[in-house]
């Protein structure tokens, strides 16, 4: 299909495409997981608070390294919130501030109506993937069928995918032929 080189395109001709697929069924809810997700590293182990934002816009951890992202992600989630898509972040991390202060420092959190992260912890006994989602299905009112996600650890997806909700392994990063691929599939099986 024409999407399958969105990766490949401009911004313009992404949102284009974007607009011609509004008349294709699709996702309520696209939710992402964030560490080798949207990023390559846990923000648990890999960086350092405090966090910090350059004038030039580069987020630093507190050893001064930059704060590195999939090259991708900031547009999938722009592109992606400005087309309507409703966004949601549901991530596993023993260090929950760590992850929302990069978010916000990135100016992604803008992008997100739903935010599920935990401490893996937490919850005992209960696999916390199926409550961050029974929690987004509370919060947004949408079904586990109409949900879309994205996460780099099978057992996530194994266990979303039993719930109902279309899961996407990703294997090195978000990035325009996965979201597009996962939106045709998406779009396929419903």
């Amino acid at each position: 299909m024409f999407r399958t080189k969105l990766f490949q395109t401009s911004l313009p001709d992404i949102l284009v495409t974007f607009s011609i697929m509004a008349a294709t069924r699709k996702p309520k809810l696209i939710i992402f997981d964030v560490d080798y997700t949207l990023w390559p590293f846990w923000a648990d182990t890999h960086v350092v608070s405090p966090f910090r934002k350059e004038k030039v816009g580069t987020v630093l951890d507190g050893r001064n390294r930059k704060v590195k992202y999939y090259s991708d992600s900031p547009v999938i989630l722009q592109t992606l919130s400005s087309e309507g898509y409703e966004l949601a972040v549901a991530s596993r991390s023993d260090t929950p501030d760590r992850v929302r202060s990069i978010l916000k420092l990135l100016d992604w959190e803008k992008c997100f109506s739903y935010t599920q992260i935990y401490p893996g912890t937490l919850y005992i006994g209960i696999f916390t993937s199926n409550l961050y989602f029974d929690r987004l299905k509370k919060q947004s009112g949408t079904n586990f069928n109409d949900m879309l996600f994205f996460d780099d650890e099978p057992r996530n997806i194994s266990d979303t995918s039993e719930l109902g909700v279309h899961a996407v392994l990703v294997e090195r990063g978000i990035n325009w032929k996965v979201v597009n691929d996962a939106l045709d599939q998406f779009a396929a099986k419903r």
